[in-house]
């Protein structure tokens, strides 16, 4: 039989406990027992009923015969199935390039006509996909499916989705066909070492090494604030142009703002280069590095890059509440005011009414602030004047609020300020515990949670994190509130159950205004343990003014919103439309 190109053959077989012909014996001494006992009967009965009782009786010592042998009945279903090769087609502008006579394009349409990829699909299933950024699915190889005009090109990905889609197939290897140029993802030659499949590459173009230079990376901030600094790592590599110098030039609006006289060393060794710039308006703005062309230069299609930065207000004013002095507000306190971009002002509590700051203006409460942080406030009554211009902060302007809990917290003066909080405030007091964190799965993706570029070293740096101390039944979250990270139960040596993945960090963002909790105290392990096995403390410095900055970014709301996924994409790359509706 032939199933989806899949030959099946079925086998039957029986086996038996013992010798054949020990059985063959047996079945036949039974039957002739059975004719024995009903040759003649007492008292005599018909011809027919005696044959009758003799047939049951030799059917029944027959059985038990059987039975006393153990005959087993295989049934063999065997599955002959063809091995499938994946055809994997560079299909990225840079096979545009042209080698001698031809461009590389021209080759690989050339080799995909040729009487070796019939005589192996004679043998092999042949799954074909192009690839550049991501890879795409083809039933069949066809010359209007190959635009070779996508400027991404990402190897690793190609092969590691390639190995997924064909998971249910036999897949013997994988064919590459490709000029081995990669400018997306990650190396393939570590992924080829451990890939557990043959790949075979087809290297298309001439194998020479070609005189170029090139932007290889940039590296900058994403957010930056109006009339400070910004640096711009750039990555430079080239071949063939040992000892030149060319200049490097950071273009706003076609005027350079920044540029370098750099001394190019070749064989692709990469060069790092820092220019700086001065955005001078908030919003979004494009800059754009350049190297001229260079006499015989292979290309110069990688001699610019593009980047977009959003620029903000040039300071934050963030107003730190604290309910009494404690080691979180020592190491918080020191942290926000070495961030250059953050002007602080901080109150702290005191028994009997008052702040224990003095020699400072008395106006602070008519001042504007950005961002009002509650750190385990409020611990003592507050006072009026405080009230009223925390109410209007809060409740009126809607100022971003971050709260940090503390040990002793005055949960009835907290009450006034709930609205403004991402979380509803529950009767039972409960008990400190200390306890590890854990991101969810929507954190994971947060960008306050990714505390690192790469997704894995993220988590782990989690995972290292010294246990902080929480109050588990204190507060819940609002329906609308993100649950970021919880409770693990496991490190923190409860049982391991849900209702104990209390949320400990909480998101919200009820209009253009945001809210951010962290249900925990003892943030200043953070720091100080860190160092104490040989860490830093880079986790709490990049959390606390990733969360500053994630607060003062505004979410404009309309009714209707429609953006794409990324701000620049390449020539050929697909764009993805995200689009929300909300009823008023």
């Amino acid at each position: 039989m032939e199933v989806l190109g899949v030959a099946a053959f079925i086998k039957l077989g029986l086996s038996i406990q013992g010798s054949w012909l020990l059985l063959i014996l047996c079945l036949l001494g039974a039957v002739g027992v059975a004719f024995y006992a009903y040759r003649y009967t007492i008292p005599p009965v018909t011809k027919s009923l005696r044959r009758a009782l003799m047939a049951l009786r030799a059917a029944a010592l027959v059985l038990l015969v059987l039975l006393l042998f153990q005959p087993i009945l295989s049934i063999t279903r065997s599955y002959f199935q063809k091995p499938t090769i994946a055809v994997l087609v560079d299909n990225s502008a840079s096979m545009t390039i042209r080698d001698n006579q031809h461009t590389r394009a021209e080759i690989v349409l050339s080799l995909l006509q040729h009487p070796a990829f019939e005589h192996l699909q004679k043998f092999n299933n042949l799954r074909f996909f192009t690839f550049a950024d991501h890879l795409y699915s083809l039933k069949k190889i066809h010359p209007d499916s190959l635009q070779f005009n996508f400027e991404g090109t990402d190897i690793h990905s190609a092969l590691v989705e390639a190995k997924q889609k064909l998971l249910n197939e036999y897949l013997a290897g994988v064919v590459l066909l490709t000029d081995g140029i990669y400018n997306v993802g990650e190396n393939p030659l570590f992924l080829a070492q451990s890939y557990g499949l043959p790949i075979f590459i087809v290297g298309i173009g001439d194998s020479q090494e070609k005189k170029d230079v090139l932007i290889a990376r940039v590296l900058t901030n994403e957010v930056v604030y109006a009339q400070n600094k910004v640096p711009v790592e750039v990555v430079i590599s080239s071949y063939g142009y040992d000892g030149m110098k060319i200049p490097l030039s950071l273009k706003y609006h076609n005027q350079v703002v920044d540029s370098k006289l750099i001394t190019l060393v070749g064989n692709y060794q990469e060069q790092k280069v820092r220019l700086t710039f001065v955005p001078q308006q908030e919003g979004f703005q494009k800059y754009v590095l350049e190297i001229p062309k260079l006499k015989g230069e292979f290309t110069t299609l990688n001699n610019k890059h593009s980047f977009f930065v959003k620029v903000l207000k040039s300071k934050i004013r963030v107003l730190l509440l604290a309910g009494a002095p404690s080691a979180d507000l020592k190491f918080i306190k020191r942290i926000l005011e070495d961030d250059k971009d953050i002007e602080l002002t901080v109150r702290t509590q005191k028994k009997g009414g008052g702040f224990y700051e003095r020699n400072i203006e008395d106006n602070w409460t008519g001042k504007d602030y950005e961002v009002i942080f509650f750190l385990g406030f409020p611990r003592w009554p507050v006072d009026k004047i405080t009230r009223n211009f925390l109410t209007k902060q809060l409740l009126k302007k809607n100022k971003p609020v971050f709260f940090l809990q503390g040990p002793n917290l005055n949960i009835e003066e907290l009450k006034n300020f709930q609205d403004a909080l991402p979380f509803t405030i529950g009767t039972a007091p409960g008990k400190p515990r200390e306890v590890s964190l854990q991101p969810t799965v929507q954190g994971e993706q947060f960008p306050l949670i990714r505390l690192q570029d790469d997704f894995a070293g993220s988590l782990a740096l989690w995972k290292v994190l010294p246990p902080v101390s929480t109050f588990l039944r204190n507060f819940n979250p609002r329906p609308e509130s993100q649950v970021l990270v919880v409770v693990d139960p496991k490190q923190s040596k409860l049982p391991n159950t849900d209702s104990f993945r209390k949320p400990l960090i909480l998101a919200r963002t009820p209009g253009k205004h945001k809210e951010l909790a962290l249900l925990f105290y003892n943030v200043w392990r953070w720091d100080l343990m860190m160092w104490g096995v040989n860490k830093t403390n880079e986790a709490l410095v990049k959390f606390l003014n990733r969360s500053i900055r994630w607060l003062t970014t505004p979410e404009e709301i309309k009714l209707v919103k429609i953006q794409t996924d990324k701000l620049i994409y390449r020539n050929g790359e697909v764009v993805h439309f995200l689009g929300q509706v909300y009823t008023p």
